[in-house]
């Protein structure tokens, strides 16, 4: 439950875990369903549609780490797609350019090039077999640079790097949203250049192996 509140928090959306629970237990016929369903029922409430698809995407990727599965890029749009529901951009790749919230100074993937960098990400991630946590970090830094999505692409890096964690058996990372983000940052960035630099290739923005 803390996932799903502290990644909505993140992104303004309001929800006391008290609530969270409360909804998954009303709601829990609908989320043993087809995910069509849930879209379909749920359209009139978009504020219950928050906690219901998110919680529906965290389940997605247990069953994920259950089968020991790395999913591919046309797998990580449908896992928007349930997160955000019953919206025109839900699993489509972005149209035009966009930025990372207070980052507007970092370039992002242009729209025309997302759908090949998705495909390489996925392949790089069910090729990686190196440092789960630096596979973990690139991952959601990767998607991150990419932000393939016009919205919910914060809440989608958090599942997917918190699946890597969990395949190789560490506890998933909970990130507050009251936390100090800009000051983690601030604090680390030296120690994430110094980390990442290595695996990116200067030439194309992209990760790859280590160079020796």
């Amino acid at each position: 439950m803390d996932l799903v509140t502290e990644s909505n928090r993140i992104e303004g959306i309001q929800w006391d875990p008290r609530e969270v629970r409360d909804v998954v237990r009303r709601n829990s016929v609908l989320l043993t369903g087809p995910e069509h369903s849930l879209t379909e029922v749920v359209v009139a409430d978009p504020k219950l549609y928050e906690v219901l698809g998110l919680y529906r995407a965290h389940e997605i990727a247990d069953a994920w780490l259950a089968d020991e599965h790395v999913p591919r890029a046309a797998e990580i749009r449908a896992l928007h797609r349930l997160i955000l529901g019953n919206v025109r951009t839900a699993g489509a790749y972005k149209q035009f350019d966009n930025e990372i919230s207070g980052r507007p100074d970092h370039r992002t993937t242009p729209p025309g090039e997302v759908p090949r960098v998705m495909l390489e990400l996925a392949d790089w991630w069910g090729a990686t077999d190196g440092d789960p946590l630096l596979a973990a970090a690139v991952v959601h830094a990767w998607l991150a640079h990419i932000h393939p999505f016009e919205d919910g692409n914060g809440r989608i890096a958090r599942i997917l790097a918190n699946l890597e964690l969990s395949r190789n058996g560490y506890p998933p990372l909970v990130l507050r949203a009251q936390d100090d983000r800009g000051s983690t940052t601030r604090r680390f960035k030296p120690v994430m250049m110094a980390t990442f630099c290595p695996y990116m290739n200067s030439s194309s923005g992209q990760y790859g192996d280590k160079q020796s």
